[in-house]
């Protein structure tokens, strides 16, 4: 797998430059809100790896406490889970000023174009349809970094 620098390599703690790791330009606060726990954790893996801190939750109604806890620059949410679907609780996670300057972004097997415009209508500024590629989102994290 070859991912793409973000950044400037960062030499490693040793300071002999032989184990560098990739660091982004500005590391992230980023949330992922989805029921699947393996897709959540896998990408909050790569998030950890590309330099960002991630949090994961599993079940959406506990997301607007977990956001507010964690005060997170981009949140990815899936948009079909149970109890609460990702459209409803980006309205939530909106009716909250705290919450206001965090990039949602929706991160779903629903592709549509009416899926699409309701991602806009609830106050996503993103739609990324599963399966997602890497260099989307190291450029979507790239861009988000870069307007902060």
């Amino acid at each position: 797998m070859r991912l793409p620098m973000l950044a400037e390599m960062a030499p490693d703690a040793a300071g002999d430059g032989a184990h560098a790791t990739l660091m982004p330009a500005r590391a992230l606060r980023i949330l992922v809100v989805d029921d699947n726990a393996d897709a959540a954790h896998m990408l909050a893996l790569l998030l950890d790896q590309l330099g960002h801190a991630s949090s994961v939750v599993l079940e959406a109604p506990k997301a607007v406490a977990a956001a507010l806890a964690f005060q997170p620059d981009l949140v990815f949410l899936d948009l079909g889970m149970p109890h609460l679907n990702g459209f409803d609780l980006a309205r939530d996670l909106r009716a909250h000023p705290a919450l206001n300057q965090a990039c949602l972004v929706a991160l779903s097997g629903w592709g549509t174009e009416d899926d699409r415009a309701r991602s806009r209508h609830a106050g996503m500024a993103h739609h990324l349809t599963k399966p997602v590629m890497l260099d989307e989102v190291t450029a979507l994290l790239t861009q988000v970094a870069q307007a902060a």
